[in-house]
């Protein structure tokens, strides 16, 4: 399933809009898209700035997340899958795949791997080896069965490892 353009979530993600008519501002936006996955975006923007203004210094590695993020980081350690996050947490799967971005940026190290099916992981982390870390290119390349969400976070787990593709293959 497709949310939106990779371009228009780079400036809903810049933009960071905090009304409807913010959002509509963004260009390829519609009231269509709105109302399928607007207020879930507006919603998370929204916490995540109330959490960031209510947080001294939030630099990724500071041990300070936003509570909402927080909420997403307990799911993910505990085991949950993509999906179920999102149904619990009542957002989107992309919400919950740019929440665990932020967490891998936190903590490089947490495991992903239950999030997977069997060698998906291992296909995604060998095209971006090969140079392909696009989500658009990747898609192409890879089974069109791994959601754009589950690449988002592929690519996250892989840039932001602290060894490098040492820990990256280990946790494989």
């Amino acid at each position: 399933m497709i949310v939106c353009p990779d371009e228009t979530l780079r400036e809903i993600s810049s933009k960071k809009p905090k009304s409807k008519g913010e959002f509509l501002s963004i260009k390829n936006t519609s009231i269509r898209m709105f109302n399928k996955i607007g207020e879930d975006f507006l919603e998370a923007i929204n916490n995540f700035d109330n959490e960031k203004s209510d947080t001294p210094a939030e630099q990724p590695g500071s041990g300070n997340l936003p509570a909402n993020i927080r909420e997403t980081y307990s799911l993910l350690k505990k085991g949950y899958r993509l999906k179920e996050m999102a149904q619990l947490r009542k957002v989107s799967e992309s919400i919950i795949s740019m929440q665990i971005e932020t967490i891998l940026e936190f903590d490089p190290e947490v495991n992903i791997l239950h999030l997977f099916n069997s060698n998906e992981l291992k296909k995604i982390t060998t095209e971006i080896e090969k140079g392909y870390d696009d989500l658009k290119d990747l898609k192409h390349r890879l089974d069109d069965s791994i959601s754009y969400p589950m690449l988002r976070i592929a690519i996250a787990k892989y840039k932001f490892s602290r060894a490098s593709s040492l820990n990256f293959q280990r946790e494989q």
